[in-house]
């Protein structure tokens, strides 16, 4: 990763800290919330109250909330928006040369596309289901703040309202940057009453996406970068500050698809990995801007049947893609 751009990840990660650190980080949870395969396949979403005595709103059962102390207010870091052409034809000079990275004995599903144009760069099985472990993160996250949006509250009150003692701004922030698995069982169960998540899903066309079991596709994922940058599922302020989440810098940013920027000059990677050891799976999926251009990348390996292919391999395996990735695309770029 350039420097500059590590730079430019901690500045905001460490602005994020102080806003969220007035915030309550521990929380006490019903068991029916604690534990993920406990969860009603439907609940009844918390609505807002007005406390007695009409300070700060809070969510009534079956979440129990509270208000905690005023925070600062979270602003978004305006996105510097690529204007991609959705004229004429892109390809890739040695689409051959890219998928001689991939090797045998992994199962493959990936996706390239430039945002804007409706063909994809690259491609290998992106309608086939599989685990996207903690990518599936995005979406839930996009889903939980367009209810935010759709409720009438603003980014000032996502640091004022939440679920049990922890705001919805220590949430998202644990789920998104930390990968925290029990702020995203509790994003779930919320965004999953009334039938809010499931709806959302379909309402973006990303049928083949889903909790129980979690799966997705790369088509899946891919139309959900493409509708965040675009702001057609979730506009400003919070296209913006989820952006922010995903830029935040992270132990792994220089491997995965990070690794993009040693072949890149200028570009700027919005991403989230996904990780799992038993079912095997190694993923990442981002949003990539370059000047006049930005690209969605989904990829993601398991080991085939009866494959000898490990964790590590595959890692290997994925970086030498983003690697070769970058070199091409920059020959685009520069065109």
């Amino acid at each position: 990763m350039h420097p500059r751009q590590t730079t430019i990840k901690t500045i905001r990660k460490t602005s994020w800290f102080f806003v969220l650190a007035g915030c309550g980080l521990l929380m006490a949870l019903s068991p029916a919330c604690a534990v993920r395969q406990q969860l009603p396949a439907q609940v009844t979403p918390p609505t807002l109250t007005a406390s007695p005595n009409n300070t700060s709103p809070t969510l009534t059962p079956p979440l129990p909330t509270v208000t905690s102390s005023p925070q600062p207010s979270p602003s978004s870091t305006p996105i510097a928006d690529a204007e991609p052409t959705t004229k004429g034809t892109m390809a890739l000079p040695q689409p051959d040369a890219l998928s001689a990275t991939l090797v045998d004995g992994v199962s493959w599903k990936v996706l390239v596309k430039e945002i804007g144009r409706p063909e994809a760069l690259f491609a290998l099985n992106p309608n086939e289901e599989f685990h996207p472990a903690s990518m599936l993160k995005i979406p839930l996250a996009m889903i939980v703040l367009d209810i935010q949006a759709k409720e009438g509250r603003n980014l000032a009150e996502l640091s004022s309202v939440g679920i049990g003692n922890r705001n919805f701004s220590a949430l998202l922030e644990a789920m998104v940057v930390r990968s925290e698995n029990e702020a995203t069982a509790i994003l779930e169960y919320y965004a999953r009453g009334g039938n809010r998540l499931r709806d959302h899903l379909d309402g973006w066309g990303l049928a083949h996406t889903g909790f129980e079991p979690m799966r997705s596709t790369a088509t899946d994922l891919g139309n959900a970068l493409e509708g965040l940058y675009s702001g057609s599922f979730l506009q400003e302020p919070y296209r913006g500050y989820l952006l922010d989440l995903m830029e935040s810098f992270t132990e792994n940013d220089t491997r995965y698809l990070g690794v993009i920027n040693d072949t890149l000059d200028g570009c700027q990677l919005y991403n989230k990995r996904g990780e799992l050891l038993n079912p095997t799976v190694v993923s990442d999926m981002g949003i990539l801007t370059c000047p006049n251009h930005a690209f969605v990348i989904v990829i993601s390996g398991t080991p085939a049947v009866d494959s000898q292919a490990t964790f590590e391999s595959i890692l290997v395996n994925l970086e030498s893609f983003a690697r070769e990735l970058g070199t091409q695309l920059s020959a685009i770029i520069m065109e």
